[in-house]
This record gives C-alpha cells, sequence and structure tokens, in this order.
C-alpha cells in the first residue's frame, strides 16, 4: 500500500490550477467533491467511453470551474488485475484519442496558465506522458514541442516605441531596431500627441515598410503602449522608449533564449547613459528570474526596454492607462504573480538618465510607488505578502520624510515639518503592512496621511500634484 501526496510532485499553486491536475494524471474521481450545478452545465458522463469517460467530463467541468486542493488523505483506492480498465478491448486506443483530443482543445491561454507558456506546457505534457503506455499521444505532443519551437525561432517581433516630440532621439532608437541581426520585425511608433515636425518621420516611414505609424490620443504612455499592443502582429512584443536604444543582437538574443527555456516574458540587463550617449553604468539585472513574486512586490528592477514577452500575453495583460508613473513596475507584478521571470547578464539597452527621469527626480518617485501601492492595494490576491508591502511602505516613508526635491518646493524644510513629525505613524503603518496601503494611495492616501498638513495643501496650490500625475 502506498500513498500518492501531489505535493511531493508539484507546489500547492500549481495544483489549484484548475486543468493542470488532470493533465499530470493526478485527479482521482472519488477524490472529487462537485456541486450538481456543474453536471447541469455540461453534461454527464459520455457512455461510448469505456475508459476515459470520467476525464472527458472532467475536461469539460475543469475548463469552466474552480478547483480546490485539499491535503488531507481522504480516499483509499484499491489497485488489482480485475479492474475494468484492463479488460476493455480498446483502452489504449481510447486513452491516446483522449490526451490528444484534450491538448488540441486547449487554448493558448490555458496552456500559459497551466505551464507559463504554451512551449513549456507541450514540453511538460510531453514529459509527463513518455512515462505513460500511451505512446501515440506522447509523440503527437513531442511533435507539437518541436514544431511549436521551431516556428517561434522564425516568427515576427513587434517593437512598439512611444513618443512625444523629441523626433531626434526617435529616429535613433529605430534605427538602433533597423540594425537588429534578427530582421523580421514590425516597428509600431505610437504618436501621443507630438507637435514637432514629423517630417523626418515619416520620410522614413514611405522607405521601410516595417515601420508603421499611429496617431495617439495624448492620453499617456501607457495608452500608447497598449496602442501599440494592440497593432501588434508579432509572437513577441518588445517595447522601446523613444531616447532609448537596442543594441544589435538584443532581438534575437532574447528570442533564442526564450524559445529554449519555454518562457513567456523575460528582460535583459541595461547600461544608463547620458543624454548625449555617455555610458555611465551597467545595471546587472540577472538575477531577477524564475519565480519573482512577491520579491517584485517590493523590488523591481526591470526596465522597459529590456523587456520581451509573448504577444498573446501582453494582449491580456495591458498597461493601466490611468497611471503614468509606475506603470509598467505595476504590469509586472500582474505578471509575475502568474509566469516565471528570465533574465539574460548581458546588457541589451541603453536607457538614458536626465533630469526628467524618474531615477533622478524625487517627486516623480513619490508618485511612482504611491501608484504601485495603491495597485498593491486594489488587488486582494497581493495582501498576504505584508513582508513585502512593509518593506515598499518603509521606502515611501523614508521619501516622504526626506526626499522631496529641493527644487520642487523652496520651503522644504518648513513644508516638510509636518511629516517629519509624522515618523511613528510611518513605522506603525509598516507594521500594519497591507491595511496601511488603503491610508496611503496617492490622492486619497497621501491626502489622508498628511490631509491638514500644510504641505499638501502648498502642493495643490501650486498645481503640483496635477503636474506630476501628467
Amino acid at each position: 500500500m502506498g500513498r500518492m501526496n501531489p505535493l511531493l510532485l508539484y507546489p500547492v499553486e500549481k495544483l489549484n490550477i484548475s486543468l493542470f491536475p488532470l493533465f499530470r494524471g493526478i485527479v482521482h474521481g472519488c477524490s472529487l467533491l462537485i456541486h450538481k450545478s456543474h453536471f447541469e452545465r455540461v453534461g454527464l458522463f459520455d457512455i461510448r467511453l469505456k475508459s476515459t469517460q470520467d476525464y472527458a467530463l472532467w475536461f469539460k467541468m475543469f475548463r469552466e470551474a474552480e478547483l480546490l486542493f485539499t491535503p488531507d488523505f481522504l480516499v483509499k483506492s484499491r489497485v488489482h488485475p480485475e479492474q475494468g480498465t484492463h479488460k476493455i478491448t480498446n483502452h489504449l486506443e481510447e486513452c491516446n484519442n483522449l490526451w490528444m483530443g484534450m491538448i488540441s482543445e486547449l487554448t493558448a491561454e490555458e496552456m500559459r496558465k497551466m505551464d507559463g507558456s504554451v512551449l513549456k506546457f507541450y514540453k511538460e505534457e510531453a514529459r509527463f506522458l513518455e512515462a505513460t503506455p500511451y505512446s501515440q499521444a506522447w509523440s503527437f505532443t513531442k511533435h507539437r514541442f518541436e514544431n511549436t519551437g521551431l516556428v517561434l525561432l522564425k516568427s515576427t517581433i513587434s517593437v512598439v516605441i512611444p513618443f512625444k516630440n523629441r523626433i531626434n532621439w526617435l529616429l535613433e532608437a529605430i534605427e538602433s531596431v533597423l540594425s537588429q541581426t534578427y530582421k523580421n520585425i514590425e516597428i509600431i511608433v505610437v504618436d501621443d500627441s507630438s507637435d514637432d515636425d514629423l517630417s523626418p518621420l515619416h520620410n522614413l516611414l514611405a522607405k521601410d515598410g516595417r515601420i508603421h505609424y499611429m496617431r495617439s490620443n495624448g492620453k499617456g504612455v501607457s495608452a500608447a503602449r497598449n496602442t501599440g499592443i494592440a497593432m501588434a502582429t508579432g509572437a513577441f512584443i518588445a517595447f522601446l522608449d523613444s531616447d532609448d536604444l537596442f543594441y544589435p543582437e538584443k532581438l534575437e538574443t532574447q528570442l533564442k533564449y526564450m524559445v529554449s527555456e519555454c518562457l513567456s516574458f523575460s528582460h535583459t540587463s541595461y547600461n544608463r547613459m547620458t543624454n548625449s550617449g555617455q555610458i555611465l553604468e551597467c545595471m546587472d539585472t540577472s538575477y531577477f528570474v524564475g519565480n519573482v513574486f512577491p520579491s517584485i512586490l517590493c523590488n523591481c528592477p526591470v526596465a522597459t526596454p529590456a523587456v520581451m514577452a509573448d504577444a498573446l500575453l501582453l494582449k491580456e495583460h495591458l498597461f493601466d492607462e490611468k497611471i503614468h508613473i509606475g506603470e509598467d513596475t505595476c504590469l509586472w507584478i500582474d505578471i509575475a504573480y502568474m509566469y516565471e521571470f528570465g533574465a539574460i547578464k548581458t546588457p541589451f539597452v541603453s536607457v538614458r538618465i536626465g533630469e526628467t527621469s524618474a531615477f533622478q527626480n524625487k517627486d516623480k518617485q513619490l508618485i511612482g510607488i504611491t501608484n504601485i501601492m495603491s495597485h498593491i492595494a486594489q488587488n486582494p490576491l497581493y495582501k498576504d505578502n505584508t513582508n513585502e508591502i512593509g518593506l515598499l511602505a518603509s521606502y515611501l516613508g523614508r521619501t516622504l520624510c526626506g526626499g522631496l526635491s529641493d527644487k520642487t518646493y523652496d520651503e522644504t524644510p518648513v513644508l516638510l515639518a509636518p511629516i517629519q513629525k509624522r515618523k511613528p505613524f510611518i513605522v506603525r503603518f509598516v507594521q500594519s503592512g497591507f491595511r496601511g496601503i488603503r491610508r496611503i494611495a496617492f490622492a486619497l492616501g497621501l491626502k489622508r496621511m498628511i490631509g491638514r498638513s500644510r504641505l499638501y495643501r502648498r502642493m495643490e496650490q501650486r498645481g503640483t500634484l496635477q503636474r506630476l500625475r501628467g
């Protein structure tokens, strides 16, 4: 007698993905408790199936219903030579047909939800089937894995470049994409209501049919990127800001890496450079790899121009258009909750760092952090990660207590006095974890935290809040 303990094979998060236990062959019908409404909705067992009637029905149900795994041992199941499956004439044929049919019906989203990418699903499913008697289903899945990989290695990569004015830098950015060693690309430039002379850009558009132009509605970078994502026809999407540059082998290296590792999301290290193009330092982000949730809640080193992701994944998870600072981190958090990150140590991007960059501007950092905290607060799935939330809250507290720039506030020492006196509150906020976030979301939380202080009133009078949000 032995025990079948799924937790020895897979983490509980996987076991609560409805279709995952089914496709790894660990669902036993006697262990299920099913509300009768599911039978009313999808029907009953197919009496024509002698061996697979249970899995065929579970497949229909689990595509629509949530599954909750419990670790308790509550069922004893006998395994003996007189079982019906040993006497069914076409047992193997029926099982092979079941597996091939279920795999064929799966959507890309369902496969990504189970294993992180379509390619990895085929790889892991083939590995599972190889250990079963269902050789035909194994060969079918293995072929899909190999064929999908070959197709992806030749697939189109869409590069989305939002811009507003700065036409000279934009042309440099586009040229860095055109100079890629990987040539199967399309470039989507999204104009966020520029008022500069765009004739140099239109001249370039006329010369290369891979470049597509779209005029956006002036709602900001998030809306512009979403417009580009909607237009993208490639299997993968990469992002490039109009003042940044790709290195020639960026897309080719990243594509090969993602296919070889069966990934839906990856990023590379990057270099920081001055406005004139002088390299300042290399930011090695290769440590940020694998399952980066929940650590990403308090630390996200990913630069948006270093990202490449499955196009369908991004079409399902867009940038929040209400956020103009920190919007990329908010999206990476949502993706990290469900998918592993890939990371490449070599820097393949140069990112310009100027006075207007959030890296240099403490006021923008404040807005960005509070936007991220508000985003976390609005998602109940994140609330239990109090350690990471507390660290982010602590950083926000330090920024509030000493990070606002003298350039923006000429009376900073006086204006900060009300906040400095509230340091004990910040300590209590860190200790309170998630509950405190709701008291600090920017314009709601910030106002509640220092609502009657002269700092907030002065910021409102000067129009600073509206200016930074935009």
